[in-house]
């Protein structure tokens, strides 16, 4: 239950019996954001926010039978495995305007491994008029039944 870092211990498989077709319009997919942060609140999310530290050692696969204190060390030290970030700017802001946000993808995008060869395409999106982001993935080849999907 405590897989050392590079260990796989989830993957995420194309189940659908016919696979999927990657022109298909209707393969293009929305990951959630589990977890969206900026880099010096990440400790206090994760004392405050209710349920989100339970939730973050389950996808890191952190057994949770330690102290709190100890669970907190192990969640920050793993958590990076699983961030990605973007920077929101504004029209005319300057390089120093930038504001970066770190994510964790659900449950589902945060199985998706990595391969040198990936087989999908993974970006954020961010949704101006409700102030919302996502991760877009989208296939990069056709894939049958049983193929594994992954990311570079």
């Amino acid at each position: 239950n405590n897989p050392a870092p590079g260990e796989r211990a989830w993957c995420v498989m194309v189940t659908r019996e016919d696979g999927v077709d990657s022109t298909d319009a209707n393969s293009i997919f929305l990951v959630d954001h589990a977890w969206t942060f900026q880099y010096g609140y990440a400790r206090l999310q994760l004392q405050q926010v209710p349920g989100l530290m339970g939730r973050m050692a389950d996808m890191m696969d952190i057994c949770q039978d330690s102290s709190q204190e100890e669970l907190m060390e192990r969640v920050m030290d793993e958590m990076w495995r699983f961030t990605w970030h973007y920077n929101l700017t504004f029209p005319g802001a300057t390089a120093d305007d930038k504001t970066a946000f770190w994510y964790v993808n659900d449950e589902f995008g945060s199985r998706i491994q990595h391969c040198a060869d990936p087989t999908c395409r993974m970006v954020p999106f961010y949704y101006v008029p409700t102030k919302t982001s996502y991760t877009l993935l989208w296939l990069l080849q056709d894939m049958d039944s049983g193929d594994e999907v992954t990311r570079d």
